[in-house]
Protein backbone atom coordinates (compact mmCIF):
# COMPACT_ATOMS: atom_id res chain seq x y z
CA UNK A 1 0.00 0.00 0.00
CA UNK A 2 1.23 3.45 -1.04
CA UNK A 3 1.04 6.06 1.48
CA UNK A 4 0.90 10.08 0.04
CA UNK A 5 3.87 12.28 1.52
CA UNK A 6 1.16 14.80 3.07
CA UNK A 7 -0.66 11.77 4.83
CA UNK A 8 2.25 9.61 6.44
CA UNK A 9 2.40 10.09 10.12
CA UNK A 10 5.86 8.69 11.98
CA UNK A 11 5.04 6.20 14.33
CA UNK A 12 6.30 6.98 17.92
CA UNK A 13 6.39 3.47 18.82
CA UNK A 14 8.71 2.09 16.19
CA UNK A 15 11.06 4.97 17.09
CA UNK A 16 11.34 4.51 20.30
CA UNK A 17 11.93 0.45 19.91
CA UNK A 18 14.96 1.53 18.06
CA UNK A 19 16.03 3.70 20.50
CA UNK A 20 15.93 1.38 23.28
CA UNK A 21 17.73 -1.73 21.51
CA UNK A 22 20.53 0.69 19.83
CA UNK A 23 20.86 3.22 22.64
CA UNK A 24 20.77 6.43 20.54
CA UNK A 25 18.58 8.22 18.69
CA UNK A 26 19.52 7.51 14.87
CA UNK A 27 16.89 9.59 13.45
CA UNK A 28 18.13 13.11 14.51
CA UNK A 29 16.26 15.81 12.83
CA UNK A 30 18.89 16.95 9.93
CA UNK A 31 18.27 13.67 8.83
CA UNK A 32 14.57 14.62 8.07
CA UNK A 33 15.61 17.89 6.26
CA UNK A 34 17.70 18.50 3.38
CA UNK A 35 19.89 20.32 5.66
CA UNK A 36 20.32 23.40 7.31
CA UNK A 37 17.91 25.37 8.57
CA UNK A 38 17.52 28.46 5.91
CA UNK A 39 15.66 31.78 5.76
CA UNK A 40 15.59 33.75 2.48
CA UNK A 41 14.65 37.41 2.68
CA UNK A 42 14.89 40.14 0.90
CA UNK A 43 15.48 44.46 0.82
CA UNK A 44 14.95 46.91 -2.21
CA UNK A 45 18.68 46.35 -3.03
CA UNK A 46 19.45 42.78 -1.80
CA UNK A 47 18.71 38.98 -1.14
CA UNK A 48 19.79 37.94 2.45
CA UNK A 49 20.12 34.07 2.98
CA UNK A 50 20.81 33.31 6.78
CA UNK A 51 21.61 29.45 7.75
CA UNK A 52 21.79 27.99 11.13
CA UNK A 53 24.81 25.78 11.05
CA UNK A 54 26.43 25.55 14.22
CA UNK A 55 29.48 24.06 15.32
CA UNK A 56 31.77 25.41 12.68
CA UNK A 57 35.25 25.53 13.46
CA UNK A 58 36.51 27.14 10.36
CA UNK A 59 36.28 28.88 7.38
CA UNK A 60 37.73 25.91 4.99
CA UNK A 61 34.93 24.05 6.60
CA UNK A 62 31.92 25.21 4.55
CA UNK A 63 31.83 26.16 0.53
CA UNK A 64 29.38 28.73 -0.73
CA UNK A 65 28.31 28.37 -4.55
CA UNK A 66 26.08 31.02 -6.55
CA UNK A 67 24.64 30.20 -9.99
CA UNK A 68 22.17 32.20 -11.43
CA UNK A 69 19.14 32.17 -9.41
CA UNK A 70 20.64 29.23 -6.56
CA UNK A 71 22.68 29.37 -4.22
CA UNK A 72 24.61 25.72 -2.75
CA UNK A 73 25.97 25.75 0.60
CA UNK A 74 27.90 22.67 1.52
CA UNK A 75 30.43 21.93 3.99
CA UNK A 76 31.17 19.39 7.05
CA UNK A 77 30.74 19.74 11.09
CA UNK A 78 33.75 17.84 13.06
CA UNK A 79 32.99 15.91 16.17
CA UNK A 80 34.20 17.62 19.03
CA UNK A 81 37.90 16.75 19.55
CA UNK A 82 37.38 15.03 22.74
CA UNK A 83 38.19 11.10 22.73
CA UNK A 84 34.71 9.13 22.32
CA UNK A 85 36.41 5.79 22.43
CA UNK A 86 35.72 5.27 25.83
CA UNK A 87 32.46 6.82 25.84
CA UNK A 88 28.83 5.51 25.76
CA UNK A 89 26.35 7.51 24.77
CA UNK A 90 23.21 7.16 25.78
CA UNK A 91 21.66 9.80 23.05
CA UNK A 92 23.17 12.08 20.17
CA UNK A 93 20.93 14.12 18.46
CA UNK A 94 23.75 17.23 17.51
CA UNK A 95 24.69 16.28 13.88
CA UNK A 96 28.07 15.97 12.73
CA UNK A 97 29.36 15.16 9.32
CA UNK A 98 29.13 16.46 6.04
CA UNK A 99 26.17 18.47 5.00
CA UNK A 100 24.38 20.14 1.74
CA UNK A 101 21.47 22.48 1.06
CA UNK A 102 20.50 24.22 -2.36
CA UNK A 103 18.22 27.26 -2.35
CA UNK A 104 16.57 28.87 -5.30
CA UNK A 105 16.68 32.40 -5.07
CA UNK A 106 13.45 35.02 -5.92
CA UNK A 107 15.96 36.76 -8.54
CA UNK A 108 19.44 36.89 -10.38
CA UNK A 109 22.11 38.67 -7.74
CA UNK A 110 25.26 39.93 -8.88
CA UNK A 111 27.41 36.72 -8.03
CA UNK A 112 30.55 39.12 -7.50
CA UNK A 113 28.78 41.29 -5.14
CA UNK A 114 28.06 38.53 -2.82
CA UNK A 115 29.10 38.58 0.69
CA UNK A 116 29.11 36.06 3.70
CA UNK A 117 29.77 36.49 7.42
CA UNK A 118 29.33 33.56 10.21
CA UNK A 119 28.80 34.32 13.89
CA UNK A 120 27.15 32.90 16.60
CA UNK A 121 26.44 29.51 14.42
CA UNK A 122 24.64 31.54 11.94
CA UNK A 123 25.87 31.92 8.31
CA UNK A 124 24.49 35.01 6.53
CA UNK A 125 24.65 35.74 3.14
CA UNK A 126 24.14 38.87 1.25
CA UNK A 127 23.86 39.16 -2.08
CA UNK A 128 23.20 42.14 -4.35
CA UNK A 129 20.57 41.98 -6.49
CA UNK A 130 21.20 42.50 -10.09
CA UNK A 131 19.58 45.31 -12.11
CA UNK A 132 17.37 44.60 -14.52
CA UNK A 133 18.32 46.54 -17.58
CA UNK A 134 15.71 48.43 -19.98
CA UNK A 135 16.98 46.16 -22.83
CA UNK A 136 18.75 47.82 -25.85
CA UNK A 137 17.66 49.02 -28.86
CA UNK A 138 19.36 47.50 -31.90
CA UNK A 139 20.29 49.16 -34.85
CA UNK A 140 19.62 47.99 -38.32
CA UNK A 141 22.11 48.33 -41.03
CA UNK A 142 19.93 48.54 -43.94
CA UNK A 143 21.26 48.81 -47.64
Amino acid sequence: MLIHPSNFQPNPQIRQTVEQNLGMEPYTEYFHRTGPLVDVYETIEEIIVSCEIPGLEKKDDINIHLNGRSITITGIIQRASEDTRDNRYHRTERFFGNFYREVQLPEKVNEEMATASYKNGVLEIRMKKQKLTQGKQVKIDFH
